[in-house]
């Protein structure tokens, strides 16, 4: 949910920029190709680490309990 609504943000971004002037046709294109090419490149990094994924799975699955904590540079 949290990476559609930074792509629908993007969108907006893009549109906003469109409508004030700032990102001209080429711009635009460049951006909306980049943004519809991003369900690759997720699922390419999400390939490239799901082993390390289902291994730490495994791991949680044995916890009775699980607490998760991040720092705040971790957050965009």
């Amino acid at each position: 949910a949290f990476t559609c609504q930074l792509a629908v943000l993007a969108a907006l971004a893009i549109r906003a920029g469109k409508a004030r002037g700032t990102v001209t046709d080429d711009q635009e294109q460049a951006l909306v190709k980049s943004l519809t090419g991003m369900p690759l490149i997720m699922r390419q990094v999400l390939n490239s680490i799901k082993p390390k994924i289902e291994l730490l799975s495994r791991e949680l699955s044995k916890c009775r309990t699980c607490s998760i904590s991040a720092a705040a540079r971790v957050f965009p």
